[in-house]
């Protein structure tokens, strides 16, 4: 856990239960490293890079927090720089829960999470619409092969801070294409050996 992090998350009431609860030894300042504002490094950059999903939480005005999925293919949300993030803003259903959100309240949670390798990086940020007609560079940075439709607004994260669950608890999960990637030579071993059997049938 970075020490931006913990000034951020750790409250006086969470701090209060830590002491009560016998962990505020293991979470003091001493023992959480550098004070440095935090920057995503290449172990960030790898694994956001794969992510094809991330959970968003934004706060409205009554105080409750929202929770949107966002998805699209691996890539699609990138590390332009050691403190930003951004992804294309896809069409959706047009009920602007988030952007209404955002309109009066920049702050957002990120949750990434990657089930095959039991593994979760929270990101603390602050978000911004950003119409690519104003911002060509975003617009270049945003492009993915994979994504069939022309950007004209994206979502920009500028960090605060992040923080690496332990994988406790996470139950693995794969997508088809993690399953193809196991099953791929045994699947092709199949067809060859079916080729083989098919030619030497009598009537072939």
């Amino acid at each position: 856990m970075t020490k931006k992090f913990m000034e951020m998350a750790f409250t006086e009431a969470v701090r209060e239960l830590q002491t009560e609860n016998g962990s505020a030894d293991h979470y003091s300042g001493d023992k959480i490293g550098s004070p440095q504002p935090d920057q995503f490094g290449a172990n960030e950059a790898d694994y956001i890079a794969r992510c094809d999903s991330f959970y968003m939480s934004s706060i409205n005005a009554n105080g409750w927090p929202y929770v949107q999925h966002r998805g699209g293919p691996a890539g699609f949300l990138k590390v332009t720089s050691p403190t930003t993030l951004a992804m294309p803003e896809f069409p959706g259903n047009r009920q602007y829960l988030t952007m209404g959100n955002l309109a009066q309240n920049d702050k957002v949670s990120l949750f990434l999470m990657d089930y095959p390798r039991k593994a979760r990086l929270k990101i603390f940020a602050r978000a911004k619409l950003v119409q690519l007609t104003d911002d060509q560079e975003t617009a270049e940075l945003i492009k993915h092969p994979a994504i069939g439709f022309e950007a004209t607004h994206a979502l920009t994260f500028k960090l605060e801070a992040f923080d690496w669950n332990c994988p406790k608890y996470i139950t693995p999960r794969y997508t088809e294409d993690d399953l193809r990637a196991v099953t791929a030579k045994m699947t092709n071993r199949i067809a060859e050996l079916e080729a083989e059997i098919e030619k030497s049938r009598p009537n072939n």
